[in-house]
């Protein structure tokens, strides 16, 4: 089976910008890796491209990984190609164990599985078993799980069984700390009256 996307070690909560736009996002992640599995769950956040949520989950697997060892993150686009090969090599009992046995499932970019039929029967029953054995699940998405008219919705139902929270495109005092924050991170000296102009 392919290796699963590898937490950016760059992506912590100490390193999340946090403002209007995403605090309530932030909040909740964070409660989630100090109590997973008891509150929010599952955790489904949604925003745009390039707004932190990827940046949340790796944070979370960061927090998490001394305490839950079976972490498993990947996006939604290769939990699909690894359910099509599993199928293919007549595999598909060691992928469901595969992700019946995580503490804590991440999905990045769960709209990706928007028209997959079997695909998502396969993650709606990952899902529930997870669930029922009250392991933490966290997805995130470019759209609200009512926006995703492409998915099913018995597992449309799933995604708002816990919190859905909301990322919105940063202010422009949250995206002047970001870039200030970057460009220190890259050791570069940008004047304030660049970082207005960026």
């Amino acid at each position: 089976m392919a290796t699963p996307p590898k937490v950016n070690a760059a992506y912590t909560f100490n390193t999340f910008i946090t403002g209007e736009s995403n605090r309530m996002a932030y909040a909740a992640a964070l409660e989630v890796a100090e109590e997973p599995g008891r509150t929010y769950n599952p955790l489904f956040i949604y925003g745009d491209t390039g707004v932190g949520k990827t940046h949340l989950l790796h944070a979370i697997a960061h927090a998490l990984k001394a305490s839950r060892p079976r972490i498993l993150y990947v996006n939604a686009e290769q939990f699909t190609n690894q359910f099509v090969i599993a199928l293919k090599n007549q595999k598909t009992e060691d992928f469901h164990h595969k992700f019946r046995s995580a503490d804590v499932l991440l999905v990045d970019d769960i709209q990706f599985l928007s028209g997959k039929a079997q695909t998502q029967e396969c993650f709606f029953h990952i899902f529930n078993d997870l669930y029922d054995n009250n392991c933490q699940i966290v997805m995130t998405s470019d759209r609200s799980p009512k926006a995703m008219s492409s998915v099913t919705k018995k597992l449309r139902s799933r995604f708002e069984w816990g919190l859905i929270v909301d990322i919105r495109p940063p202010d422009s005092e949250t995206r002047l700390t970001i870039l200030d924050t970057k460009a220190r991170r890259l050791k570069m000296s940008i004047s304030p009256e660049v970082l207005q102009f960026l």
